[in-house]
């Protein structure tokens, strides 16, 4: 009960954010004016930033599969997409659910361990940060003067205070850490010998595995890999450029800008808040403005991006959420011999 109670008030505490975050943002917001800006919105354009985005998650979908081909294990390319859609309806719900989601969706559609799955998508996850990482250094190399005031505001304050007191946070944490892998590994002994401690060590090893899948790929399969990260975070750039064009207030922006949208947007999705909701606006919004356009028609951006995505995710993870359902226990796959 008491678990259950933490859940609750964690899920309460972070929709109270977002919604918060949205209030701040939009309380003189006139969203009678808001609704007739963006019904003259060029609906052609949005169209093709769902098709885009669609096209990023049907690839991270191929992808995920091919993770798991090396491990014996066939997941195929449709119930790896429909899992993942319904992970991001999961994330709608409650924040970083998604990837737990769409492992246990995988499991029941495929018979694929949710150790080895989740392993997997964490092994992504590295892989997508280490994209995001190149984007946003990508961003401040090529925009420093627009950007470096605006991010000052946003995680300014005392830098060389900030950077002391984080040092020491994360110092004793990892001190905390290595006392405690110490402890475990000199009393591994007893806890080996526990049943629930076996239970533990074989879903980590299934962890392990799936982390390490990338390592056992082929040629052909770490091509394929590369190839569908890149696609999924072009799709992921064009997702935004795409929508300038859907505004006249936004139809002049270029490439550099839909850039610094990339990287915001990218570190407002990390925020454990579902959706994104109130960060994403908040941070669209600013970065906006930080390229000339006015706070009205840079919400209504921000507002327009951020409600076509959801309602998609909406849309297409209730449509999969219904597929996953005509999966029969026959059309499961038994461990296939490693390719």
């Amino acid at each position: 009960m008491k678990e259950k109670a933490i859940s609750v008030l964690k899920y309460i505490l972070t929709l109270a954010v977002a919604i918060g975050l949205f209030w701040m943002l939009y309380r003189n917001q006139d969203f009678g004016e808001l609704w007739r800006n963006l019904s003259q919105a060029r609906w052609e354009w949005i169209a093709v930033s769902i098709i885009l985005s669609l096209t990023a998650h049907l690839s991270r979908g191929i992808r995920w599969a091919i993770m798991l081909k090396p491990l014996g294990y066939n997941a195929g390319d449709v119930p790896a997409f429909i899992a993942v859609m319904i992970g991001y309806l999961a994330n709608l719900v409650v924040p970083r659910m998604g990837e737990v989601s769409r492992s246990a969706v995988l499991q029941r559609m495929r018979d694929i361990p949710f150790q080895v799955s989740f392993g997997a998508v964490i092994a992504e996850r590295v892989f997508d940060l280490f994209m995001l990482v190149l984007f946003t250094l990508g961003a401040l190399w090529l925009e420093s003067d627009r950007l470096s005031d605006f991010l000052m505001q946003i995680f300014g304050g005392n830098a060389q205070g900030n950077v002391l007191n984080k040092g020491l946070l994360l110092g004793g944490m990892a001190l905390v850490a290595l006392g405690g892998v110490a402890i475990a590994y000199a009393t591994r002994s007893y806890w080996i010998k526990l049943m629930w401690a076996q239970k533990i060590i074989g879903f980590l090893k299934g962890l392990k595995d799936g982390v390490l899948s990338v390592l056992q790929l082929s040629t052909a399969q770490r091509i394929g890999f590369l190839l569908h990260t890149v696609v999924i975070w072009a799709c992921y750039y064009l997702t935004s450029y795409v929508l300038f064009f859907a505004l006249p207030a936004t139809e002049q922006l270029d490439w550099h800008c839909a850039l610094a949208i990339l990287m915001m947007s990218g570190i407002s999705i990390v925020a454990p808040v579902q959706g994104g909701i109130g960060v994403y606006h908040l941070f669209v919004t600013a970065t906006l403005s930080a390229y000339g356009i006015a706070q009205i028609p840079a919400q209504e951006f921000a507002f327009m991006a951020h409600s076509s995505q959801l309602l998609s995710y909406i849309f297409f993870g209730v449509l999969a959420l219904g597929a996953s359902l005509l999966f029969k226990p026959e059309a499961k796959n038994d461990k296939m011999a490693a390719s």
